[in-house]
């Protein structure tokens, strides 16, 4: 008998929901991944625009492969919380490197996906919880930003390393 006659058909749906976000988090997912991720019936309930003011996005200043590790064509991911982008910029072993956070107004009707919660229902542990990540339309307001929107910047000039 085969494993899949097991499971039942929700069950299966499921696992390459899992198996989508899990590429996702770890960086290595590829365009049916995202497609699973935006299109399967359980994703749908994270589709309901959150109570959200701010968003907040790490970019590395002339590194577009980093900047683009958390956007598609379909969608530039942020985080609701500061904390979220620092969380993101750590998990990406900079070491030294200088990198901005950019502070945007959640704009509701680019919303697409509150990937954090639809994480948090699939799985009960993991750094997305700690990245507070959404996911919006890679409108040019999104995918731009101006200087008077960086609020954070590493190195600060002020700090003094050895």
């Amino acid at each position: 008998m085969k494993a899949k006659e097991f499971l039942k058909e929700d069950d299966i749906d499921l696992h390459a929901l899992d198996n989508a976000v899990e590429s996702w988090m770890e960086m290595q997912s590829d365009y049916r991944d995202i497609v699973i991720i935006q299109t399967h019936p359980h994703s749908q309930q994270f589709k309901k625009i959150p109570p959200i003011k701010n968003l907040y996005r790490t970019l590395v200043p002339g590194d577009e492969n980093i900047n683009q590790l958390k956007s598609t064509g379909d969608f530039v991911a942020y985080s609701y919380k500061i904390e979220g982008a620092q969380e993101f910029a750590d998990s990406l072993d900079l070491g030294r490197e200088p990198y901005i956070i950019v502070q945007k107004d959640f704009h509701p009707e680019d919303f697409i996906l509150h990937f954090t919660a639809l994480y948090e229902d699939r799985f009960s542990y993991g750094r997305s919880a700690s990245e507070f990540e959404v996911w919006m339309k890679p409108t040019p307001y999104y995918t731009k930003y101006k200087k008077s929107e960086i609020v954070y910047v590493f190195p600060d000039e002020n700090d003094d390393y050895d």
